[in-house]
């Protein structure tokens, strides 16, 4: 500050804690990490990175290969992935009964599904189920959604 100086320090490990640079550097230091397929998407916030998989004719595969795709991103760039704070919640809009999809796994580790969870904020909650994809003009539990709430999901 002014002509006065801190002392130097060199980190190996990341950026500190509340750093204001923080969010900038992890935006730079992940902008390769993106979405393999049409179904699945990456959203970066901060130091906070979601997948969001459409499951459709109930195959997980396309979103449980993106969690492997994130896992093997994170292992060649040298990040962590904190798998005790990573939580699964799904969605489904269908009137089918309760289909049992596989538990991601990740460092060997089982991810933690969940009804609902805080997320920047902001309260999300559902069914334990996943997300059915339907078009508008489709017949179906979703075509009776409000146009804003499609367009939201």
């Amino acid at each position: 500050m002014g002509r006065h100086f801190s002392a130097s320090l060199t980190l190996s490990t990341g950026a500190p804690q509340g750093c204001v640079l923080s969010p900038l550097l992890y935006s730079l230091y992940t902008y390769d990490c993106v979405a393999t397929t049409n179904s699945t998407t990456i959203i970066k916030f901060a130091d906070d990175t979601v997948v969001v998989g459409l499951i459709s004719d109930n195959s997980e595969t396309a979103y449980l290969e993106e969690i492997r795709n994130l896992e093997n991103w994170c292992h060649r760039n040298n990040l962590l992935l904190n798998v005790s704070k990573t939580k699964e919640l799904m969605v489904d809009f269908s009137t089918r009964q309760e289909r049992n999809y596989q538990t991601p796994v990740i460092s060997e580790s089982p991810v933690e599904r969940v009804d609902s969870f805080r997320y920047l904020s902001s309260h999300h909650a559902g069914p334990i189920m996943v997300l059915s994809h339907q078009h508008r003009g489709e017949k179906g539990p979703a075509a009776s959604l409000p146009p804003q709430t499609l367009e939201r999901l």
